[in-house]
């Protein structure tokens, strides 16, 4: 109780968690789930079956029942608890550029964040949206369109990945290929493997080989290859090297060593690792801010990461590692 009371002392004092809209975390009560703001005050009703964090203002989440063969529908709730949407996704991926891939009676569409239909539920599968553009499937083949169904690119690749910087690496065939949003081939080389581009950078391979990464010009490259590699996020790539995984900069430079058996992606500065079986946080030079004591880890949100103990109780921590909320 001690700790808790001086994480309470510690959050109002500080205010580290001043953004209104976005700084409410759901919660696990008695029956079902609810959202608190930073000082722990919930702000809604205990009545969602699912909750998600909030981003921008919204969340993702059900008042439905569950059961063991259907998830529940989804909708989206705004700050206040209050439906913007009718509870009837079934599925609803992350916001980026103002709208998100959902799923309705079969069929993917885009959502905004106010809650109206930008794009009308007619694909049969969407990538994720960036650069104005969303790679979607139209039987089994992929193209690109806008965020208003407007096809800008008709469906003939084998798979794709997200525009960034006007660029983007496709399957072709059994060739990986960059293109521009033209639709045409934007650099020389082809691969066996690629990933996307994350901050201007791509991981890139041939079978039997190691990945490497390339940028927007396919000039870059490191003097070390990987055996497998994760994009870029904050400035950081997740690598694995004799069967351990670390983070890498955009030089190539290793900045958290590969002892870890899992990692996390960074977020707000910090990434989830788990070293003998158990989850901590480092951060983006590799010390370590919250010791591996934990069965699991999720991303820092607005301040906080939700963790599960070794009795399967959930807390948010700060990063400091203080608990400043714990489920019943």
């Amino acid at each position: 109780m001690k700790i808790l009371a001086f994480s309470f002392l510690y959050l109002s004092l500080t205010s580290l968690y001043s953004q209104a809209n976005d700084s409410l975390y759901p919660i696990k009560g008695r029956k079902y789930f609810y959202y608190i703001d930073a000082s722990s005050k919930p702000v809604t009703e205990e009545k969602f079956t699912i909750a998600r964090p909030f981003q921008d203002g919204i969340a993702v989440a059900s008042d439905k029942s569950t059961s063991a063969l259907f998830d529940p529908l989804l909708g989206l709730v705004n700050n206040s608890g209050e439906w913007i949407t009718k509870v009837e996704f079934e599925k609803i991926e992350e916001f980026r550029e103002g709208v998100a891939p959902a799923k309705r009676k079969g069929k993917w569409g885009l959502i905004a964040s106010d809650g109206k239909v930008s794009m009308p539920f007619t694909f049969d599968e969407l990538d994720k949206p960036n650069d104005g553009l969303i790679g979607v499937r139209v039987g089994f083949k992929w193209g690109y369109s806008d965020y208003f169904g407007n096809v800008k690119l008709s469906p003939k690749f084998d798979e794709v990945t997200p525009f960034e910087q006007g660029r983007a690496l496709v399957k072709l065939g059994s060739r990986w290929i960059v293109i521009d949003q033209s639709g045409k081939q934007a650099i020389k080389g082809d691969w066996d493997f690629a990933k996307q581009y994350s901050e201007g950078i791509a991981a890139v391979k041939y079978t039997g080989g190691l990945w490497n990464f390339i940028d927007t010009a396919a000039q870059r490259s490191f003097p070390v290859a990987f055996k497998d590699v994760r994009p870029f996020k904050e400035g950081r790539a997740a690598v694995l090297v004799d069967g351990y995984w670390g983070f890498i900069d955009h030089s190539g430079k290793e900045v958290v060593p590969t002892v870890y058996f899992k990692v996390g992606d960074f977020s707000e500065g910090y990434a989830a690792v788990q070293y003998k079986g158990k989850w901590g946080y480092v951060d983006r030079y590799g010390k370590v801010i919250v010791r591996a004591i934990y069965n699991q880890a999720e991303p820092f949100k607005h301040g906080l990461a939700r963790v599960k103990d070794s009795i399967g109780r959930y807390h948010y921590i700060n990063n400091q590692g203080l608990i400043v909320h714990s489920e019943y």
